[in-house]
This record gives structure tokens, sequence and C-alpha cells, in this order.
């Protein structure tokens, strides 16, 4: 079943359970399993967290889902300063910065657009898995899932 549905919501952090929930339902009425909801719940709260604390305070960061036969799309959007995506590991003693590197380990593809440094603007973050078998999320391509 495809699945298109977009919603905005308010910047604090209460909205990325929120966000999890509705996406989450929306991807298993796709009749995604529930290792790939998992890993694609992680990358979209990891983005919405991202969306919460670098937005700008006075707008809300948007969702859109689209599934269809080929892949599942997560794009989160939020209004705020650009900066420059670097999906590489910090160094040991600093607390953040790992954000991509954990979407790019969860999903078949990361993609980032945001406005040069320090400019105020649109930053999305494209999350996309490959849902044929053969593709970047054949078996042993990702990092494991355990309960």
């Amino acid at each position: 079943m495809d699945v298109d549905i977009s919603f905005a919501l308010p910047r604090q952090a209460s909205s990325v359970s929120v966000m999890r929930a509705w996406v989450g339902s929306a991807l298993h009425a796709a009749g995604l399993d529930d290792e790939r909801v998992f890993r694609l719940l992680t990358a979209a709260s990891e983005a919405c967290a991202n969306a919460v604390e670098h937005g700008d305070p006075a707008h809300a960061f948007r969702v859109h889902v689209h599934t269809d036969d080929d892949h599942c799309r997560i794009a989160v959007s939020h209004r705020g300063r650009g900066f420059v995506p670097a999906p590489r590991p910090p160094t040991p003693d600093r607390e953040s910065g790992r954000g991509l590197l954990l979407m790019d380990g969860l999903v078949s593809d990361v993609r980032v657009s945001t406005p040069p440094p320090g400019r105020r603007g649109r930053t999305t973050v494209l999350l996309t898995e490959l849902l044929r078998p053969g593709g970047r999320d054949a078996p042993g391509a990702r990092l494991p899932v355990t309960s």
C-alpha cells in the first residue's frame, strides 16, 4: 500500500514521540516489517530531534512520508541557520555530532539540503529506504538491531 502523508509539529521535544506514533502507524499500514519500521523511526527521530534543537523557535518543523513499491522516503524540514553537513565521527569528548552517522547506518540513503553556513533558510533531511531485495538493505548491509 502506498502512503503519502505530511504534517507540521511544534518545535518542542514532545513532538518527536508524536511523529513516531503517526509515522509508525503509516509505515505499518504500508506493510513494512517491524525491523525496517524501527530503523526508519530511529533515523527520523534523530532528524526531528535536530529540527527541534536547531530550528527557529517561531517555526514548526515538517515531516513528509511517502512509500511506494520501491522506496520509503521520510523528509524532515525546519527553518534555521545553515550548516555544513559532516557525517564524520566526532572526537570522543564531544557529546553531539553523531546524528548523520547514525541515520546513515540505519537507512539506505541520507541527503541533507541546507542554506550556506550562517544564513537562514530551510534545512531538509531526506531519509530513503530501498524496499526491494538486493538493494543496500539486503541482509548484512545494516547495523544489527537487537531487542
